[in-house]
């Protein structure tokens, strides 16, 4: 009896262990069992991620907006500041001070400001307004407290005119209780709110529970509680600094329905920016996902199934072979032997798997190269870089301002995604995609971007993606445009007309002391005209670049116009043939400045001695303007050495700067010391160049 309990127990231990297909079941039953703990667990964590996400976004927009909003009313500020600042509002003259508001009201191109005044503070009269005013200004008890004469004040929104507007006060100077008041409509203001959750409002609360801005007009100037009396915690929140998310639903004391509040303060201000999300809208994507993640757990229990069932009875030998060579593969063995003796599926798996080991090698070592690559670029480039794959999957974001392009994570996310709104962009991603490379601008918080997309590879495997912050130099292209403008236009012409009547005057008067000051204002426009041509030539250094120049040719021809036109100075040249030195054709331009330079310098002294030389090592060339007359300043010295200029030091005029100018930006360095002949040595040191080859020399300064 016991012997054949024994029996049984060892063949049914003998059919466990020797049956695969029932080890096979066991563990479908234990993997089914896994997937369904798993498939739970993913779908608690997957909405809490979800719902983190929503409050994220809710907190990191209105966080934006109410900067937005900050920025209008700082804008506004300044504006009634310095317009209060102008000299005609504090005259005497009421139409003096009207006609500046007219000025200012015709050069505003902006709509929002619809009234514009100066009012006396006693007692309320205005004094002067734009002729463009259409909403008068609030009562003066209104304006608020000045603490000093460059305070600016703000008052609450209110209507007035049939228009709802705000007004901005700043005091005059120089005046006794005289007030500028700007009033602004503040229809743009609600064009600051954006709600992405159905049906959500956004409202702009002050500390006294009063809505002052709201996306809904019936909000607008009610009170934010339907109990006017009772105290919003969200609102004590903003007002005491705090940025957050209140997700605590419906609650009888705040609010009618079920909604999401995200709430962040108005800098400056005792306003709070609070964003409604009907609740159901909000969360309504965590449902979607939960239900989806349930779904591929169903899926993937029942393929899971399926595909075991079938082909597990038959994978044993095989699979166990595949396997210990994927398992060595894995491990770095490349080496591993993957053939299988036979001509099925499993067969041409075996020679996939060969095939792919050889495949990973060859991408491993492309891998390592492309990183190295891309290190050195990430190392080196001072700028956003990015990369996404075929299918514009963003794979890589770095550099110092890569936040600036997108406001959330973009690694792992498509660009499509995260461009909808910025087609332009998208539209030059999709032109890299088909392999061509695309060179854009782009505007992104505030800054502008030089964009760069390159696709890599001849099926474009990936698309790298350059973007350089050229805020300062856009700004600074425009500024010189616009001098450039005006001393080629404005000026020149003015001081023509100047020169032209100041040169009539002295040839037909009769009175010799009206003939020598015509003379004098003549000079003294020819001499600003001089200045403004100097000044006028500082774009083209800008725009200029390098290439090998022959010095020795250049400097003959800037020095001999020189010497011949001055006849105090005896100018020295000591130049070595056929020194070639990387720099731009303005060198010649540089050294006439410094020769110029100390010509003026030194316009007491009846005869001036200066030497241009040339000293040429292996690797650099040495430029030298010496003279025995005063010596540079200091402080001219220190202003143009530090490449700025301050009130205590500063160059004495545009020759020094052009110099300076021309040979930094053409790839040199200027220095200065003290000359053996008794003044100033002016050293400009550039690269030495190669002699160009006949086919290159077109791009060369006096060469063949």
């Amino acid at each position: 009896m016991t012997h054949d309990d024994d029996g049984d127990g060892d063949g049914l231990l003998g059919r466990l262990r020797g049956s695969y297909s029932v080890q096979l079941a066991i563990t479908l039953g234990l993997v089914v069992c896994v997937f369904a703990g798993v498939g739970w667990l993913t779908v608690g964590t997957t909405g809490g991620v979800v719902e983190s996400g929503v409050e994220n976004t809710m907190v990191s927009q209105t966080v934006v907006e109410s900067e937005n909003l900050a920025r209008w009313l700082d804008t506004n500020h300044q504006f009634a500041r310095i317009v209060s600042e102008h000299p005609a509002l504090a005259s005497d003259d009421p139409s003096e001070a009207a006609g500046y508001l007219d000025d200012i009201s015709n050069d505003d191109v902006s709509t929002e400001i619809v009234g514009i005044y100066v009012v006396e503070s006693s007692g309320g009269a205005v004094f002067a307004s734009g002729g463009n005013s259409t909403v008068r200004p609030p009562p003066v008890s209104e304006l608020g407290f000045f603490s000093r004469y460059d305070a600016t004040t703000v008052t609450d929104p209110y209507e007035r005119d049939g228009r709802r507007v705000v007004a901005f006060a700043s005091p005059v100077p120089e005046t006794v209780g005289r007030v500028l008041v700007v009033v602004v409509a503040t229809d743009a203001v609600s064009e600051l709110f954006q709600n992405p959750y159905g049906d959500g409002v956004t409202t702009v609360v002050d500390s006294g529970g009063v809505v002052q801005f709201s996306d809904d007009e019936r909000a607008t100037g009610a009170p934010y509680l339907e109990n006017g009396t009772a105290t919003s915690a969200v609102v004590a929140q903003g007002t005491a600094g705090k940025t957050g998310f209140d997700d605590s639903f419906r609650r009888e004391d705040e609010m009618s329905d079920d909604y999401v509040r995200a709430y962040a303060p108005v800098a400056g201000t005792d306003w709070v920016l609070v964003k409604h999300a009907p609740t159901d809208s909000a969360y309504a994507v965590v449902d979607q996902v939960r239900r989806g993640v349930v779904g591929v757990v169903v899926v993937a229990v029942l393929a899971s199934v399926l595909v075991v069932g079938f082909f597990g009875w038959q994978t044993g030998r095989t699979v166990r072979r595949l396997a210990t060579a994927a398992e060595s593969i894995a491990g770095g063995d490349y080496d591993t032997d993957t053939t299988v003796e036979r001509t099925d599926e499993f067969g041409t798996l075996g020679r996939s798997l060969g095939e792919m080991r050889d495949e990973l090698v060859a991408r491993l070592d492309a891998t390592r190269e492309a990183e190295r690559q891309l290190r050195t670029i990430v190392n080196n480039v001072p700028t956003t870089l990015l990369a996404f794959d075929a299918d514009g999957v963003v794979t890589v974001e770095e550099g110092r301002r890569a936040d600036d392009l997108f406001e959330d994570e973009a690694v792992g996310r498509t660009v499509f995604e995260l461009l909808e709104d910025r087609p332009e962009l998208l539209e030059s991603c999709r032109t890299a995609l088909a392999g061509e490379a695309v060179e854009t601008t782009a505007e992104a918080r505030g800054r502008t971007y030089d964009v760069r997309f390159n696709p890599v590879g001849e099926e474009v495997e990936q698309v790298l993606v350059v973007a350089h912050d050229i805020t300062e130099r856009r700004t600074r292209r425009q500024r010189i445009e616009v001098l450039n403008r005006i001393l080629r236009h404005d000026i020149r012409n003015r001081l023509n007309v100047i020169l032209g009547h100041a040169e009539a005057i002295a040839e037909r008067t009769d009175d010799e002391t009206d003939a020598e000051a015509a003379r004098i204002v003549a000079a003294e426009a020819r001499r600003i005209l001089h200045l403004s041509e100097k000044a006028r030539r500082t774009q083209a250094v800008v725009e200029t670049k390098t290439k090998p120049v022959l010095v020795d040719e250049l400097l003959a021809d800037a020095v001999e116009p020189t010497n011949e036109s001055i006849p105090q100075l005896s100018l020295t040249t000591a130049f070595p043939d056929g020194v070639w030195a990387r720099a731009t054709p303005d060198l010649s331009n540089a050294v006439s400045e410094l020769v110029g330079d100390a010509v003026e310098r030194n316009s007491e002294k009846d005869e001036l001695s200066v030497v241009v030389s040339v000293e040429a090592t292996a690797d650099q060339v040495v430029i030298r303007v010496d003279d025995d007359g005063k010596s540079l300043s200091t402080a001219e010295r220190r202003a143009l050495e530090s490449g700025s200029e301050s009130p205590l030091e500063h160059a004495s005029g545009l020759s020094l700067w052009l110099a300076y100018w021309t040979v930094t930006l053409g790839g040199g360095e200027l220095a200065f010391a003290d000359s053996d002949l008794g003044g100033t040595c002016v050293e400009l040191r550039y690269e030495r160049a190669e002699r160009p080859r006949p086919e290159d020399a077109a791009g060369s300064v006096h060469g063949a």
